[in-house]
């Protein structure tokens, strides 16, 4: 009898610890997706910061990113408005973070991501590079 009570309450306890595991791993995604939803659309870039150096806007062919719900994203270069790059959020620890792959350099590569509360104004910064973006309406 001592022997089914002290299985069973293992059984019990390996079952909470599957629960609780399971709630941190959907509250994880959740927030993930939360924020990618968020970053997800149309941005329109107000300031750029390239290698410390702010760069006027119109040096570029557009003055847009445009992070698509299925991981691609369109990114100005100073030619063409480069579609074959792609996007994913990354979080570590409590930071989020935006990784773009793209050809344009001052795109590619890993930048924190600091939303506003309406999650209509952004900024993304890496160690050399920061862009200030406004959500275009309808997003």
């Amino acid at each position: 009898m001592f022997l089914w009570t002290k299985s069973r309450n293992n059984s019990i306890f390996c079952r909470s610890v599957i629960q609780i595991t399971v709630i941190f791993i959907l509250l994880f995604a959740s927030s993930c997706d939360d924020t990618y939803d968020k970053v997800g659309g149309t941005w329109v870039i107000k300031k750029a910061i390239i290698n410390n150096e702010e760069v006027p806007i119109y040096n570029f062919i557009s003055n847009m990113i445009i992070f698509e719900k299925n991981g691609n994203c369109r990114v100005p270069s100073y030619d063409a408005l480069e579609k074959d790059a792609s996007w994913k959020i990354i979080k570590l620890k409590q930071t989020y973070y935006l990784h773009i792959t793209a050809k344009t350099a001052i795109f590619n590569g890993k930048f924190k991501i600091n939303l506003d509360e309406s999650g209509n104004q952004m900024t993304i910064s890496s160690e050399d590079n920061t862009i200030e973006c406004t959500k275009m309406i309808g997003n």
